[in-house]
């Protein structure tokens, strides 16, 4: 909703300036590319908008998910936040975990003759 008035301000913005500028810029600008101009930066507005709500959302959903996890398990929560600050010890931990169940020849490459 609020990005629907947004891009209507933008849109009466535009309509305005559009009315401001003289004769001369109508007579040198093709008609097609005010339109297409005016279209094109109408829609980078709505999908900026909209892109910016999305991640608003996200972030929403990833905080209000920590606050729950806090509330009900501490210890994991807990732990999930030393894994998402640092992805390094993330990294380590798994592969820590896999190696003894990897066979031994499962970093190397192997080459076929065609």
């Amino acid at each position: 909703m609020g990005s629907e008035r947004g891009l209507e301000d933008a849109r009466r913005q535009l309509f305005a300036k559009l009315h401001q500028l003289g004769m001369r810029y109508f007579d040198q600008t093709p008609a097609g590319s005010i339109v297409s101009r005016v279209t094109n930066d109408t829609m980078t507005f709505a999908d900026f908008a909209n892109v910016w709500l999305t991640v608003l959302v996200g972030l929403t959903s990833i905080v209000t998910s920590f606050v729950t996890m806090m509330v009900m398990a501490p210890k994991v929560a807990a732990l999930v936040l030393i894994f998402f600050a640092h992805p390094d010890v993330c990294g380590v931990v798994l592969q820590s975990l896999c190696q003894p169940r990897l066979p031994a020849h499962a970093g190397t490459v192997i080459r076929t003759e065609h």
